[in-house]
């Protein structure tokens, strides 16, 4: 049997590359289509993928995996993105938390390790599996609750009253207009967006 000539480090690089362009597929994605869809088909695959990574051997296994980490580089940028989404002056303190709460790279492999020796590495990825099957739960519950697809779906409508998510054209716009109040002086374009905002009830003193 010939083996590959293909080694650990250039298998990292390719699932590094590979990750990469995941990351900007997925951007371009969020101009075309809302990001709850985006993030449930990420979701789907992952769940696929690790699924056929338990099965298969040799190169098609390690594809597998390669594959896993293609899917897997959009979910957290997508999931950053909307859990943001409406925390008004919260926001600072949500991205905060939700910087920190990436911690699946060091949990994740902990959780697989026993399972590694006790069933074998590809055995390994049913925690995988589970992992993604779970977080597959978040798109879900933000496309059948109305509150929650009104919450992280974006805010620009046309005539018809159906959210669609910011054209290049559009985005191109607003940049102009944002670089056109930089240049006077005006720090309003600082402020949230009106969506960002909450409305606060006006103390009464005691």
């Amino acid at each position: 049997m010939t083996r590959s000539a293909i080694g650990a480090f250039n298998y990292q690089s390719i699932g590094h590359t590979v990750f990469a362009v995941g990351r900007f597929l997925s951007a371009l994605a969020g101009l075309l289509f809302e990001p709850r869809w985006i993030l449930m088909v990420l979701y789907i695959c992952l769940v696929i993928t690790s699924t056929l990574a338990m099965n298969l051997t040799g190169s098609a296994g390690v594809s597998m995996v390669i594959l896993i980490l293609f899917f897997e580089s959009g979910v957290f940028s997508i999931i950053f993105a909307m859990c943001l989404r409406g925390l008004g002056s919260k926001t600072r303190l949500g991205s905060v938390l939700l910087t920190t709460a990436t911690s699946g790279g060091a949990v994740i492999p902990v959780m697989m390790n026993p399972v590694n020796d006790s069933r074998g590495i590809r055995y390994g990825f049913c925690v995988a599996v589970a992992v993604f099957s779970f977080g597959l739960l978040l798109p879900l519950y933000a496309t059948v609750l109305p509150d929650a697809r009104r919450q992280v779906d974006p805010v620009h409508k046309p005539s018809s009253g159906r959210s669609k998510p910011m054209r290049p054209r559009r985005l191109m716009k607003m940049s102009k207009a944002l670089s056109a109040r930089a240049s006077k002086g005006n720090r309003s374009w600082d402020l949230p967006a009106r969506e960002h905002v909450e409305d606060r009830k006006e103390e009464v003193p005691g």
